[in-house]
Protein backbone atom coordinates (compact mmCIF):
# COMPACT_ATOMS: atom_id res chain seq x y z
CA UNK A 1 0.00 0.00 0.00
CA UNK A 2 1.39 3.25 -0.91
CA UNK A 3 -0.24 6.53 -0.57
CA UNK A 4 -1.42 9.05 -4.15
CA UNK A 5 -0.74 12.28 -4.12
CA UNK A 6 -2.84 14.16 -7.20
CA UNK A 7 -2.92 18.02 -8.46
CA UNK A 8 -6.45 18.70 -6.11
CA UNK A 9 -4.28 17.10 -2.83
CA UNK A 10 -6.57 14.47 -2.23
CA UNK A 11 -4.57 11.09 -1.38
CA UNK A 12 -5.63 7.67 -1.51
CA UNK A 13 -4.07 4.04 -1.20
CA UNK A 14 -4.01 1.68 -4.25
CA UNK A 15 -6.68 -0.47 -2.72
CA UNK A 16 -9.18 2.15 -2.05
CA UNK A 17 -8.75 3.45 -5.63
CA UNK A 18 -8.94 -0.42 -7.19
CA UNK A 19 -12.44 0.06 -5.05
CA UNK A 20 -13.90 3.38 -6.22
CA UNK A 21 -12.77 2.18 -9.86
CA UNK A 22 -14.44 -0.76 -9.84
CA UNK A 23 -17.53 1.12 -8.28
CA UNK A 24 -17.81 3.09 -11.01
CA UNK A 25 -16.28 1.89 -14.16
CA UNK A 26 -19.55 0.35 -15.61
CA UNK A 27 -21.24 3.79 -15.62
CA UNK A 28 -21.05 6.02 -18.31
CA UNK A 29 -22.56 8.61 -16.34
CA UNK A 30 -19.51 8.67 -13.99
CA UNK A 31 -17.31 8.89 -16.96
CA UNK A 32 -14.57 11.00 -17.46
CA UNK A 33 -13.84 9.47 -14.08
CA UNK A 34 -13.13 12.54 -11.51
CA UNK A 35 -11.55 12.50 -8.28
CA UNK A 36 -13.63 10.88 -5.48
CA UNK A 37 -13.31 14.45 -3.17
CA UNK A 38 -16.45 16.66 -2.39
CA UNK A 39 -17.34 18.59 -5.81
CA UNK A 40 -13.65 17.90 -7.08
CA UNK A 41 -13.78 17.98 -10.78
CA UNK A 42 -10.04 16.74 -11.00
CA UNK A 43 -9.36 13.94 -13.58
CA UNK A 44 -7.92 11.14 -12.57
CA UNK A 45 -4.43 10.24 -14.75
CA UNK A 46 -4.69 7.52 -16.43
CA UNK A 47 -1.19 6.98 -15.50
CA UNK A 48 -2.41 5.55 -11.82
CA UNK A 49 -4.39 2.70 -13.31
CA UNK A 50 -3.69 2.42 -17.30
CA UNK A 51 -0.41 0.57 -16.45
CA UNK A 52 -0.12 -3.32 -16.47
CA UNK A 53 2.58 -3.27 -13.66
CA UNK A 54 0.89 -0.73 -11.40
CA UNK A 55 -1.15 -3.61 -10.24
CA UNK A 56 -4.56 -1.48 -9.39
CA UNK A 57 -6.54 -3.00 -12.06
CA UNK A 58 -6.59 -6.46 -13.99
CA UNK A 59 -6.12 -6.90 -17.58
CA UNK A 60 -9.64 -7.56 -18.21
CA UNK A 61 -11.08 -5.00 -15.73
CA UNK A 62 -8.64 -2.46 -17.66
CA UNK A 63 -10.21 -3.59 -20.78
CA UNK A 64 -13.49 -3.07 -19.77
CA UNK A 65 -12.67 0.54 -18.31
CA UNK A 66 -11.40 1.28 -21.63
CA UNK A 67 -14.00 -0.11 -23.73
CA UNK A 68 -16.22 2.35 -21.69
CA UNK A 69 -14.16 5.62 -21.86
CA UNK A 70 -14.64 4.71 -25.90
CA UNK A 71 -18.09 4.18 -25.72
CA UNK A 72 -18.17 7.89 -23.59
CA UNK A 73 -16.63 9.56 -26.21
CA UNK A 74 -19.86 8.36 -28.55
CA UNK A 75 -22.68 11.16 -28.56
CA UNK A 76 -25.29 10.18 -25.93
CA UNK A 77 -28.21 9.74 -29.02
CA UNK A 78 -26.04 7.29 -30.26
CA UNK A 79 -25.48 5.09 -27.63
CA UNK A 80 -28.10 2.23 -26.79
CA UNK A 81 -28.02 -0.23 -23.83
CA UNK A 82 -29.38 -3.61 -24.14
CA UNK A 83 -32.90 -3.93 -22.83
CA UNK A 84 -31.89 -7.29 -21.54
CA UNK A 85 -31.55 -7.30 -17.50
CA UNK A 86 -28.72 -9.68 -17.53
CA UNK A 87 -26.91 -8.23 -20.30
CA UNK A 88 -26.88 -4.57 -20.34
CA UNK A 89 -24.35 -4.07 -22.68
CA UNK A 90 -23.70 -0.83 -24.28
CA UNK A 91 -24.17 -0.01 -28.00
CA UNK A 92 -23.45 2.38 -30.37
CA UNK A 93 -25.51 2.96 -33.69
CA UNK A 94 -24.03 2.75 -37.05
CA UNK A 95 -25.43 5.78 -38.54
CA UNK A 96 -23.39 4.46 -41.82
CA UNK A 97 -26.27 2.28 -41.96
CA UNK A 98 -29.08 4.72 -42.88
CA UNK A 99 -27.55 6.91 -45.46
CA UNK A 100 -27.10 4.55 -47.85
CA UNK A 101 -30.73 3.76 -47.60
CA UNK A 102 -32.66 5.39 -50.22
CA UNK A 103 -35.16 8.10 -49.26
CA UNK A 104 -38.10 9.82 -51.48
CA UNK A 105 -36.53 13.25 -51.25
CA UNK A 106 -33.59 11.35 -52.95
CA UNK A 107 -35.42 9.11 -55.20
CA UNK A 108 -33.55 6.19 -56.56
CA UNK A 109 -33.55 5.69 -60.48
CA UNK A 110 -36.50 4.23 -61.93
CA UNK A 111 -38.79 4.96 -59.13
CA UNK A 112 -40.76 7.76 -60.63
CA UNK A 113 -41.25 5.52 -63.57
CA UNK A 114 -42.53 2.96 -61.15
CA UNK A 115 -45.24 4.83 -59.63
CA UNK A 116 -46.24 6.35 -63.03
CA UNK A 117 -46.71 2.98 -64.91
CA UNK A 118 -50.13 1.88 -62.83
CA UNK A 119 -51.02 0.33 -66.57
CA UNK A 120 -48.29 -2.37 -66.74
CA UNK A 121 -47.73 -3.33 -63.24
CA UNK A 122 -49.08 -6.02 -61.23
CA UNK A 123 -51.92 -5.39 -59.24
CA UNK A 124 -51.45 -7.05 -56.26
CA UNK A 125 -49.97 -6.56 -53.03
CA UNK A 126 -46.48 -7.28 -52.09
CA UNK A 127 -46.75 -8.83 -49.06
CA UNK A 128 -50.56 -10.30 -48.92
CA UNK A 129 -51.04 -10.35 -52.61
CA UNK A 130 -54.67 -9.29 -52.85
CA UNK A 131 -55.89 -7.97 -55.66
CA UNK A 132 -55.73 -4.10 -56.19
CA UNK A 133 -58.68 -2.38 -57.60
CA UNK A 134 -60.81 0.61 -56.84
CA UNK A 135 -62.12 -0.38 -53.45
CA UNK A 136 -58.23 -1.50 -52.23
CA UNK A 137 -55.93 1.30 -53.18
CA UNK A 138 -52.69 1.00 -53.58
CA UNK A 139 -49.68 2.79 -51.51
CA UNK A 140 -46.26 2.65 -52.14
CA UNK A 141 -43.59 2.29 -49.87
CA UNK A 142 -41.28 5.39 -49.37
CA UNK A 143 -37.83 3.33 -49.22
CA UNK A 144 -38.41 0.76 -51.37
CA UNK A 145 -40.73 1.56 -54.06
CA UNK A 146 -43.48 -1.95 -54.00
CA UNK A 147 -47.11 -1.78 -53.93
CA UNK A 148 -49.09 -2.67 -50.96
CA UNK A 149 -52.40 -2.47 -49.55
CA UNK A 150 -53.52 -0.35 -47.03
CA UNK A 151 -53.69 -3.19 -44.11
CA UNK A 152 -50.22 -3.58 -44.78
CA UNK A 153 -48.86 -0.19 -44.73
CA UNK A 154 -51.51 1.41 -42.37
CA UNK A 155 -49.74 1.08 -38.95
CA UNK A 156 -46.37 2.21 -40.43
CA UNK A 157 -47.67 5.43 -41.65
CA UNK A 158 -44.59 7.77 -39.37
CA UNK A 159 -42.91 10.04 -39.36
CA UNK A 160 -38.69 9.44 -40.48
CA UNK A 161 -36.44 12.12 -39.46
CA UNK A 162 -33.84 9.58 -40.16
CA UNK A 163 -34.67 9.43 -43.52
CA UNK A 164 -35.30 13.58 -44.15
CA UNK A 165 -39.30 12.58 -43.83
CA UNK A 166 -40.61 15.03 -41.12
CA UNK A 167 -44.22 14.50 -41.55
CA UNK A 168 -45.95 10.97 -41.54
CA UNK A 169 -45.09 8.89 -44.97
CA UNK A 170 -46.32 5.17 -45.54
CA UNK A 171 -43.29 2.39 -45.35
CA UNK A 172 -43.91 -1.27 -45.33
CA UNK A 173 -43.16 -3.84 -42.71
CA UNK A 174 -39.63 -4.95 -43.93
CA UNK A 175 -38.33 -1.40 -44.35
CA UNK A 176 -39.49 -0.71 -41.20
CA UNK A 177 -37.37 -3.74 -39.70
CA UNK A 178 -34.50 -2.48 -41.35
CA UNK A 179 -34.34 0.96 -40.29
CA UNK A 180 -35.21 0.29 -36.95
CA UNK A 181 -34.30 -3.29 -35.63
CA UNK A 182 -30.90 -4.18 -34.12
CA UNK A 183 -28.98 -7.15 -32.22
CA UNK A 184 -26.86 -7.43 -29.34
CA UNK A 185 -23.81 -8.36 -30.29
CA UNK A 186 -23.13 -10.10 -27.21
CA UNK A 187 -26.77 -11.52 -25.87
CA UNK A 188 -28.29 -11.53 -29.36
CA UNK A 189 -31.66 -9.99 -28.11
CA UNK A 190 -33.24 -7.97 -31.02
CA UNK A 191 -34.35 -4.39 -29.57
CA UNK A 192 -35.88 -1.15 -31.11
CA UNK A 193 -33.63 1.92 -31.83
CA UNK A 194 -35.99 4.28 -31.62
CA UNK A 195 -37.78 3.01 -28.21
CA UNK A 196 -34.62 1.38 -26.98
CA UNK A 197 -36.76 -1.68 -25.84
CA UNK A 198 -37.32 -5.12 -26.52
CA UNK A 199 -37.95 -5.44 -30.50
CA UNK A 200 -41.42 -5.28 -31.50
CA UNK A 201 -41.51 -7.17 -34.62
CA UNK A 202 -42.31 -4.82 -36.80
CA UNK A 203 -45.29 -2.52 -34.94
CA UNK A 204 -44.87 1.07 -34.67
CA UNK A 205 -43.09 1.70 -30.90
CA UNK A 206 -46.36 2.89 -29.66
CA UNK A 207 -48.40 0.08 -29.98
CA UNK A 208 -45.86 -2.53 -28.30
CA UNK A 209 -45.07 0.46 -25.49
CA UNK A 210 -49.34 0.46 -24.97
CA UNK A 211 -49.17 -3.37 -24.94
CA UNK A 212 -45.97 -3.63 -22.51
CA UNK A 213 -47.87 -1.47 -19.87
CA UNK A 214 -51.22 -3.20 -20.47
CA UNK A 215 -49.49 -7.05 -20.47
CA UNK A 216 -48.43 -8.47 -16.95
CA UNK A 217 -46.12 -10.93 -18.62
CA UNK A 218 -44.11 -7.69 -20.44
CA UNK A 219 -42.51 -6.78 -16.67
CA UNK A 220 -38.60 -5.88 -16.93
CA UNK A 221 -38.84 -9.10 -14.61
CA UNK A 222 -35.65 -11.27 -15.36
CA UNK A 223 -37.28 -14.12 -16.23
CA UNK A 224 -40.15 -12.23 -18.17
CA UNK A 225 -40.71 -13.84 -21.89
CA UNK A 226 -40.72 -10.17 -23.25
CA UNK A 227 -36.48 -10.11 -22.45
CA UNK A 228 -34.46 -12.01 -24.00
CA UNK A 229 -35.03 -14.06 -26.89
CA UNK A 230 -38.42 -13.91 -27.27
CA UNK A 231 -40.02 -10.77 -28.82
CA UNK A 232 -43.74 -9.50 -28.33
CA UNK A 233 -45.18 -11.43 -31.87
CA UNK A 234 -43.99 -14.31 -30.51
CA UNK A 235 -46.13 -14.12 -26.91
CA UNK A 236 -48.99 -13.22 -28.60
CA UNK A 237 -49.10 -16.04 -31.17
CA UNK A 238 -47.63 -18.37 -27.39
CA UNK A 239 -51.46 -16.33 -26.21
CA UNK A 240 -53.05 -17.68 -28.83
CA UNK A 241 -51.96 -21.04 -28.72
CA UNK A 242 -53.36 -21.52 -25.58
CA UNK A 243 -49.97 -21.06 -23.05
CA UNK A 244 -50.81 -18.64 -20.16
CA UNK A 245 -48.06 -16.86 -18.15
CA UNK A 246 -47.66 -17.24 -14.47
CA UNK A 247 -48.46 -13.85 -13.14
CA UNK A 248 -45.53 -14.30 -10.27
CA UNK A 249 -42.57 -14.52 -12.62
CA UNK A 250 -43.93 -14.63 -16.17
CA UNK A 251 -42.65 -17.76 -17.18
CA UNK A 252 -45.01 -19.88 -19.98
CA UNK A 253 -47.13 -22.81 -19.41
CA UNK A 254 -49.07 -24.91 -20.95
CA UNK A 255 -51.35 -27.57 -19.63
CA UNK A 256 -51.73 -30.91 -20.65
CA UNK A 257 -54.36 -32.23 -18.44
CA UNK A 258 -56.42 -31.72 -15.41
CA UNK A 259 -58.06 -28.74 -13.52
CA UNK A 260 -57.67 -24.90 -14.23
CA UNK A 261 -55.63 -24.28 -11.34
CA UNK A 262 -52.32 -24.09 -11.75
CA UNK A 263 -49.73 -24.34 -9.06
CA UNK A 264 -46.05 -22.75 -9.84
CA UNK A 265 -44.00 -24.84 -7.62
CA UNK A 266 -40.63 -22.75 -6.62
CA UNK A 267 -42.06 -19.99 -8.77
CA UNK A 268 -38.99 -17.47 -8.98
CA UNK A 269 -40.62 -14.39 -7.87
CA UNK A 270 -42.84 -15.91 -4.70
CA UNK A 271 -40.53 -14.66 -2.23
CA UNK A 272 -41.41 -11.14 -2.24
CA UNK A 273 -40.84 -9.05 0.81
CA UNK A 274 -43.94 -6.64 0.05
CA UNK A 275 -46.67 -7.54 2.35
CA UNK A 276 -49.33 -6.66 0.00
CA UNK A 277 -47.75 -9.09 -2.89
CA UNK A 278 -47.06 -11.46 -0.41
CA UNK A 279 -50.71 -12.27 0.36
CA UNK A 280 -51.26 -13.52 -3.69
CA UNK A 281 -48.40 -15.81 -3.14
CA UNK A 282 -47.93 -18.75 -0.97
CA UNK A 283 -44.65 -19.32 0.79
CA UNK A 284 -42.85 -21.33 -2.23
CA UNK A 285 -46.00 -21.23 -4.79
CA UNK A 286 -47.77 -19.55 -7.20
CA UNK A 287 -51.71 -20.35 -7.41
CA UNK A 288 -53.07 -18.89 -10.64
CA UNK A 289 -56.28 -19.50 -12.92
CA UNK A 290 -55.29 -21.07 -16.60
CA UNK A 291 -58.26 -19.90 -18.54
CA UNK A 292 -57.64 -16.14 -17.39
CA UNK A 293 -54.45 -16.00 -15.13
CA UNK A 294 -56.25 -14.59 -12.21
CA UNK A 295 -54.13 -15.07 -8.92
CA UNK A 296 -56.10 -17.93 -6.73
CA UNK A 297 -54.91 -15.85 -3.31
CA UNK A 298 -58.30 -16.62 -1.48
CA UNK A 299 -58.42 -19.93 -2.62
CA UNK A 300 -54.99 -21.20 -1.82
CA UNK A 301 -55.95 -24.37 0.32
CA UNK A 302 -58.70 -25.38 -2.15
CA UNK A 303 -57.50 -28.11 -4.41
CA UNK A 304 -59.64 -27.40 -7.67
CA UNK A 305 -60.06 -23.79 -7.17
CA UNK A 306 -63.93 -24.18 -7.05
CA UNK A 307 -64.52 -20.55 -5.39
CA UNK A 308 -62.84 -18.92 -8.51
CA UNK A 309 -65.36 -20.73 -10.87
CA UNK A 310 -68.78 -21.24 -10.87
CA UNK A 311 -69.61 -23.76 -7.91
CA UNK A 312 -72.59 -25.45 -10.06
CA UNK A 313 -72.12 -29.01 -10.73
CA UNK A 314 -71.97 -30.63 -14.16
CA UNK A 315 -75.22 -31.05 -15.59
CA UNK A 316 -76.60 -33.46 -17.71
CA UNK A 317 -79.43 -33.15 -20.40
CA UNK A 318 -80.76 -34.94 -23.36
CA UNK A 319 -82.48 -33.05 -26.41
CA UNK A 320 -85.94 -35.32 -27.69
CA UNK A 321 -87.17 -32.65 -29.76
CA UNK A 322 -85.16 -34.29 -32.93
CA UNK A 323 -84.66 -37.74 -33.55
CA UNK A 324 -80.89 -37.34 -34.88
CA UNK A 325 -79.95 -35.04 -31.81
CA UNK A 326 -81.87 -37.31 -28.90
CA UNK A 327 -79.06 -39.64 -29.34
CA UNK A 328 -76.82 -37.23 -27.95
CA UNK A 329 -76.57 -35.95 -24.59
CA UNK A 330 -75.44 -32.32 -23.74
CA UNK A 331 -73.13 -31.34 -20.67
CA UNK A 332 -72.97 -28.04 -19.25
CA UNK A 333 -69.77 -26.97 -18.41
CA UNK A 334 -69.27 -23.87 -16.08
CA UNK A 335 -66.99 -21.62 -17.30
CA UNK A 336 -64.44 -19.00 -15.94
CA UNK A 337 -66.61 -15.45 -16.30
CA UNK A 338 -63.35 -13.37 -17.03
CA UNK A 339 -62.85 -15.36 -20.30
CA UNK A 340 -65.73 -15.16 -21.35
CA UNK A 341 -66.34 -11.46 -21.25
CA UNK A 342 -62.60 -10.54 -22.40
CA UNK A 343 -62.48 -13.37 -25.38
CA UNK A 344 -63.99 -11.77 -28.45
CA UNK A 345 -66.40 -14.37 -29.64
CA UNK A 346 -67.80 -14.93 -33.48
CA UNK A 347 -70.86 -16.25 -32.01
CA UNK A 348 -73.33 -14.39 -29.46
CA UNK A 349 -74.01 -17.60 -27.56
CA UNK A 350 -70.57 -17.76 -26.87
CA UNK A 351 -70.75 -15.19 -24.08
CA UNK A 352 -72.56 -17.09 -21.84
CA UNK A 353 -70.67 -18.18 -18.71
CA UNK A 354 -70.20 -22.22 -19.56
CA UNK A 355 -68.98 -23.88 -22.09
CA UNK A 356 -71.67 -26.50 -24.16
CA UNK A 357 -69.75 -29.95 -24.56
CA UNK A 358 -70.23 -33.14 -26.15
CA UNK A 359 -68.91 -34.46 -23.69
CA UNK A 360 -66.13 -37.44 -25.21
CA UNK A 361 -62.25 -38.26 -24.78
CA UNK A 362 -62.46 -36.08 -21.85
CA UNK A 363 -59.74 -36.73 -19.04
CA UNK A 364 -61.33 -34.45 -16.59
CA UNK A 365 -63.98 -36.71 -14.25
CA UNK A 366 -67.72 -36.05 -14.10
CA UNK A 367 -67.29 -35.05 -9.95
CA UNK A 368 -65.01 -31.69 -10.75
CA UNK A 369 -66.68 -28.34 -11.15
CA UNK A 370 -65.69 -27.42 -14.74
CA UNK A 371 -63.82 -29.05 -17.32
CA UNK A 372 -60.29 -29.30 -17.52
CA UNK A 373 -60.01 -31.47 -20.52
CA UNK A 374 -57.19 -31.48 -23.57
CA UNK A 375 -58.70 -32.48 -26.72
CA UNK A 376 -57.17 -36.01 -27.88
CA UNK A 377 -58.51 -36.48 -31.11
CA UNK A 378 -58.61 -40.53 -32.17
CA UNK A 379 -61.08 -41.05 -34.92
CA UNK A 380 -60.49 -38.58 -38.02
CA UNK A 381 -64.20 -37.05 -38.09
CA UNK A 382 -64.22 -36.50 -34.77
CA UNK A 383 -63.09 -32.92 -35.17
CA UNK A 384 -64.42 -29.45 -33.39
CA UNK A 385 -66.94 -27.98 -35.53
CA UNK A 386 -65.98 -24.44 -34.84
CA UNK A 387 -62.52 -25.51 -34.74
CA UNK A 388 -59.58 -23.43 -33.26
CA UNK A 389 -58.47 -23.28 -29.81
CA UNK A 390 -58.26 -25.66 -26.67
CA UNK A 391 -62.21 -26.15 -25.20
CA UNK A 392 -62.00 -23.77 -22.37
CA UNK A 393 -61.70 -20.82 -25.42
CA UNK A 394 -64.02 -21.47 -27.30
CA UNK A 395 -67.49 -23.46 -27.83
CA UNK A 396 -66.23 -27.35 -28.82
CA UNK A 397 -68.83 -30.37 -29.58
CA UNK A 398 -67.38 -33.78 -29.02
CA UNK A 399 -69.67 -37.12 -29.71
CA UNK A 400 -70.85 -38.24 -26.41
CA UNK A 401 -69.84 -41.81 -24.91
CA UNK A 402 -73.45 -42.63 -24.22
CA UNK A 403 -73.77 -42.49 -28.12
CA UNK A 404 -71.09 -45.30 -28.36
CA UNK A 405 -72.44 -47.09 -25.79
CA UNK A 406 -75.76 -46.88 -26.92
CA UNK A 407 -74.78 -47.78 -30.56
CA UNK A 408 -72.33 -50.96 -29.09
CA UNK A 409 -75.43 -52.26 -27.25
CA UNK A 410 -78.21 -52.12 -30.33
CA UNK A 411 -74.96 -53.59 -32.14
CA UNK A 412 -74.35 -56.31 -29.16
CA UNK A 413 -78.08 -57.00 -28.95
CA UNK A 414 -78.70 -57.92 -32.38
CA UNK A 415 -75.94 -60.00 -32.28
CA UNK A 416 -77.78 -61.73 -29.71
CA UNK A 417 -81.04 -61.31 -31.55
CA UNK A 418 -79.61 -63.18 -34.17
CA UNK A 419 -77.36 -65.73 -32.28
CA UNK A 420 -81.00 -66.59 -30.37
CA UNK A 421 -82.94 -66.99 -33.55
CA UNK A 422 -80.13 -69.24 -34.95
CA UNK A 423 -80.15 -71.24 -31.83
CA UNK A 424 -83.87 -71.59 -31.52
CA UNK A 425 -83.97 -72.42 -35.51
CA UNK A 426 -81.52 -75.21 -34.58
CA UNK A 427 -83.68 -76.25 -31.80
CA UNK A 428 -86.65 -76.40 -34.26
CA UNK A 429 -85.01 -78.44 -36.34
CA UNK A 430 -84.10 -81.17 -33.94
CA UNK A 431 -87.16 -81.42 -32.52
CA UNK A 432 -89.00 -82.18 -36.46
CA UNK A 433 -86.40 -84.39 -37.05
CA UNK A 434 -87.30 -86.28 -33.48
CA UNK A 435 -90.80 -85.98 -34.31
CA UNK A 436 -90.07 -87.67 -37.97
CA UNK A 437 -88.37 -90.38 -36.68
CA UNK A 438 -90.59 -91.37 -33.72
Amino acid sequence: MWDMFWRCGHECCEECLREYLLSIYKDLSKYPLKCFGYQCDTLIPKSLWGQKKSGVLTSEEMETLEHFESLHKIPAHLRVVCPDDQCKNVMSLDTQRLKIIPSLATPKKGYTMYVSATHWENNNCHDCKMQLHIFRWRYWCSMCGEKYCYSCVHEYFVPIPELSHFSPTYVCKHCYIQLFRRVCNTCGTGFCIRCRQSWHSGAPCHQSLSLSSSSPSSSSSSSSPSNGWTDQETIQQMKQQGFCSCPGCGMFVVKTEGCNHITHVSCSKSLLSSTVVANYFDRYNTHFCYTCGELLYKYNNEYNGATHFPSDKIKYFGVSFLPIVSLFSFCLVPHCFVKTKKKEKKYLWLFLPFDLHLKFFCDTPVNKNYCGCNLKIIISFLVHIFAGDKCQDKLQVFVLKNVIDMLDNNILRTTNNQQNNIRAQKESKTVITKKTKG
